[in-house]
């Protein structure tokens, strides 16, 4: 038995050294293969495959700010954003002439100088020569506002006109709601010069009566 103990002890001690000498050798090849030309050549690529992926990402970045069609996209936003601004003016405009052409057609005083010479009334009127009657004109469409002076009943006959309830209903017509008087001086039949006021000769404002 003891030959044989020592046999087992002198294996287990070749074993052991056999063990470490196993993993020098290993280390030593590590060494050698990460020294070996070989691998430094992959970490040289490695490296220049990172520092060309950087210079392409800045390549990129750059390219995106310069690119002639991100130019031209902003440049068509502008163009664009004029373009609604231009519109929106353009349209405030033709609501602003819509409402004054409305406003014009709505009924409203406008001048009317009589001449009393070319009426024939130069022969008996004295003086004035002639004077501004005004005249009322313009459209009375519904509804009537405040502005248009309506009467009761020229409501009505709006509504009545707008609703298509009443046979052969116009409008209401623009009319003077308020005349002045003026002082003629003239002859009479016995040719008496005679000064005299007229009442209801100058139409002071118009109405939808």
């Amino acid at each position: 038995y003891k030959e044989l103990k020592e046999d087992i002890l002198k294996h287990e001690r070749t074993r052991n050294s056999d063990f470490q000498n196993a993993i020098r050798l290993l280390n030593e090849k590590e060494r050698e293969e990460y020294g070996h030309p070989y691998f430094l050549q992959q970490r040289q690529e490695q490296n220049e495959s990172l520092s060309r992926k950087k210079r392409n990402t800045d390549l990129l970045t750059e390219s995106a700010t310069n690119n002639p069609k991100r130019k031209n996209s902003k440049k068509e936003r502008k163009q664009t954003k004029k373009k609604r601004q231009k519109d929106r003016k353009n349209k405030d405009k033709r609501a602003l002439d819509f409402r004054f052409r409305k406003q014009r057609r709505s009924c409203a005083r406008h001048e009317m100088y009589v001449d009393f010479d070319e009426i024939g009334w130069s022969g008996w009127i004295i003086s004035p020569k002639g004077y501004n009657a005004f005249h009322c004109k313009g459209e009375c469409p519904f509804p009537l506002g405040q502005s248009q002076k309506p009467t009761n009943h020229a409501t009505v006959q709006s509504i009545v006109h707008a609703l298509r309830v009443g046979k052969d209903v116009s409008t209401p017509c623009c009319v003077p709601n308020k005349l002045y008087s003026i002082s003629l001086l003239y002859f009479d039949d016995d040719e008496n010069v005679i000064l005299k006021q007229y009442d209801d000769m100058v139409a002071a404002s118009c109405g939808c009566h």
